[in-house]
């Protein structure tokens, strides 16, 4: 569970910068 949380969370910071960034 602890791996899916992580991906997750990187999941959302790699989306909040291409959002960002776009």
């Amino acid at each position: 569970m602890t791996i899916v949380y992580a991906l997750v969370s990187v999941g959302k910071t790699v989306l909040a910068e291409y959002t960002a960034t776009s």
